[in-house]
């Protein structure tokens, strides 16, 4: 308990400065955390994993990024970048790669996953 409160406490650290920022996520796997820390999530390229979306959906999730004032698109290291991709070339804005599961070098407990996300998140909202 007391390894969780501090690394809760070192990610509200991170990312008070970008909190209340709007992202655009190519899936809903982050969005409770980022919601924990006051990241606003615009919407997701993949509401279903696996279902492309179709241009007419691409182009409201641009237009819904432009009204909400988004300020980083995000991937994930698992799916395919196509999508995402075509929203941050849309608005002009790099895309950044979040990782829902780990397992790798650098990532691979618990605590190094979500301190890579954070500092990911961080990074693309300064």
């Amino acid at each position: 308990i007391a390894q969780l409160t501090a690394l809760h406490e070192e990610i509200s650290k991170t990312l008070a400065p970008v909190k209340g920022r709007s992202v655009m996520l190519v899936h809903s796997s982050l969005t409770y955390f980022l919601h924990r820390y006051g990241i606003p999530v615009a919407g997701y390229v993949e509401p279903m994993p696996g279902r492309k979306p179709s241009p007419q959906a691409l182009k409201g999730l641009i237009d819904t990024a432009r009204n909400e004032g988004v300020r980083a698109v995000f991937s994930e290291t698992q799916l395919p970048r196509q999508g995402v991709a075509a929203i941050a070339e849309a608005l002009d804005l790099p895309l950044y790669e979040l990782d829902p599961l780990g397992g790798v070098d650098g990532r691979s407990s618990y605590e190094t996953l979500m301190r890579y996300n954070a500092n990911v998140i961080r990074r693309a909202l300064e």
